[in-house]
């Protein structure tokens, strides 16, 4: 709907904030731009329907064992509302996303000043999750393919910095 002047996360967090390295600012507890927010041109329709789709967390009920038992699913949902409610959930992602922004940022900063600052006898290990891998067998039976009985496997790369 071009409604925002970017489509890039970096420029909209700039328009929503006084300063990206500030910590107060990011963070919405800054009192020059608390109430800053992307603003959109006045001839826009608010009540006019919006579509997107949403990731939605949902429960339900099924049956195990001659038991109800309550699962929550995580789906890809469509979503139909008024502009001006989308605009305010918008609003609301933002707020969340600009602390998600500086939090990156500002591990990346001192990632980079660590790595930089190591003397001759010292080093860095960064260890990170990667991924869970489910592991499939030759032959299985069907309730293999249900609830706790998969086998997972978690890998964790990692690497070792020094300075020479």
């Amino acid at each position: 709907m071009h409604l925002v002047p970017s489509a890039n996360f970096e420029h909209l967090v700039e328009k929503c904030c006084c300063s990206t390295t500030s910590k107060t600012g990011m963070c919405g507890s800054c009192s020059a731009c608390k109430e800053m927010h992307i603003s959109i041109p006045s001839d826009v329709d608010l009540t006019q329907p919006v579509a997107y789709k949403q990731w939605m967390l949902t429960t339900e009920q099924k049956e195990k064992d001659g038991e109800t038992v309550f699962v929550k699913l995580t789906s890809k949902e469509n979503v139909h509302e008024p502009l001006n409610k989308f605009m305010v959930r918008f609003s609301d992602m933002m707020k969340k996303f600009k602390k998600h922004f500086f939090n990156i940022n500002h591990q990346y900063l001192q990632y980079r000043y660590l790595k930089g600052s190591l003397c001759d006898d010292e080093c860095m290990i960064h260890i990170d999750f990667s991924e869970i891998f489910t592991c499939k067998y030759f032959k299985e039976i069907q309730s293999v393919h249900f609830g706790s009985s998969h086998c997972q496997a978690t890998v964790h790369t990692g690497v070792i910095l020094c300075p020479n």
